[in-house]
């Protein structure tokens, strides 16, 4: 399908059978509208590949965007298969964090170097929430033109200045920061 999937908090699934994408999964046959990934936070899911996300299948136009993944010890975070052809989704602005794999696959290996804004930098969370703590990775570190949402998953809007250096820009995961200074907000 053509699904949306945004601003959404994946957390803590386990497949109870080995299998591939303890948060997300899909797989696309041939002709299909690939879906979007964007602007969601996906923690501590267990698979045996593809911890957080496992695109497979012809997902040459589905796209992987804004999102902060962060897999269990021995788990790759981020990972596509090559069933039905060799192409990855088009995979932008994702930090993935893992201690084997955070791109794997297809998909991988991604350079951390922030090639396609993709990172792999453990993030900080604010008080026991899952929302990005003060220079934390990933903080106006998206792709402000994937969203198409208007406020993150707590209602708060989805571009703010959360480093306090002057651009608004979109943050990576499904809540964006707290801006520094802003009275009630830090």
């Amino acid at each position: 399908s053509n699904a949306r999937i945004e601003n959404n908090l994946i957390v803590e699934n386990r497949l109870l059978e080995p299998g591939h994408g303890g948060g997300v999964q899909w797989l696309l046959t041939i002709g299909a509208p690939g879906p979007e990934l964007i602007g969601n936070t996906i923690v501590d899911n267990h698979a045996q590949a593809g911890a957080g996300v496992y695109a497979d299948g012809e997902d040459a136009q589905a796209r992987i965007t804004n999102n902060l993944v962060v897999a269990p010890a021995g788990m790759s975070a981020i990972e596509c298969g090559d069933y039905a052809d060799l192409s990855a989704p088009i995979v932008r602005h994702n930090n993935a964090v893992s201690d084997v794999a955070a791109f794997a696959g297809l998909c991988g290996p991604m350079p951390a170097d922030g090639r396609h804004g993709n990172r792999s930098l453990m993030p900080q969370f604010a008080d026991g929430s899952w929302r990005l703590a003060p220079g934390s990775p990933g903080i106006d570190a998206g792709d402000g033109t994937a969203a198409h949402e208007l406020v993150d998953l707590d209602g708060q809007a989805r571009v703010a200045d959360g480093d306090g250096d002057g651009p608004a820009l979109i943050d990576i995961g499904a809540l964006e920061a707290r801006t520094p200074g802003k009275p009630g907000l830090d």
